[in-house]
């Protein structure tokens, strides 16, 4: 989880007197960006291969 604290200080003074704090479950947040992160490569892959089948396709129109 994602951790955040805060101290609080004494008034008038700089000890801590105590700490305020937080958690926050990012599991869906992780398994997001890991999706998007799979989707993303899915995408440039096949972007290469299509840019890859166009260009041959260019060449075949080209040689006639």
């Amino acid at each position: 989880g994602l951790c955040n604290s805060t101290a609080i200080h004494e008034p008038g003074s700089d000890a801590v007197g105590y700490y305020v704090g937080s958690i926050t479950d990012i599991t869906e947040r992780k398994a997001a960006e890991s999706e998007l992160r799979q989707l993303t490569a899915t995408l440039e892959r096949r972007i290469v291969e299509r840019t890859a089948a166009l260009s041959a396709s260019a060449r075949r129109v080209r040689a006639r």
